[in-house]
């Protein structure tokens, strides 16, 4: 399983009240090192970037969202407790 962390970036550049919140939550669990990847959803940059992609295609309207790839199925969560649970 390979789980990917999309955060968001605001215009005055500094993260999301929310995507702080989820990372201090799974650092708290002891579960943050099983999260692969963090891509950025940065609000400064035309279609926000990687991030935005990744929302458009995998239809994501909030930050954070998670990407949880099972054997070349991907699924994507709006929900930290609901990823929590897959780590």
């Amino acid at each position: 399983m390979r789980v990917t962390m999309v955060k968001k970036r605001l215009l005055s550049g500094e993260e999301c009240p929310k995507c702080i919140e989820a990372t201090a939550f799974l650092d708290g669990k002891g579960v943050l090192g099983r999260i692969d990847e963090v891509v950025w959803f940065d609000e400064r940059t035309p279609g926000g970037g990687p991030g935005g992609a990744l929302a458009e295609a995998h239809g994501m309207t909030r930050a954070p969202f998670f990407l949880v790839d099972r054997q070349g199925r991907v699924e994507a969560f709006d929900s930290v407790m609901r990823v929590y649970k897959l780590l």
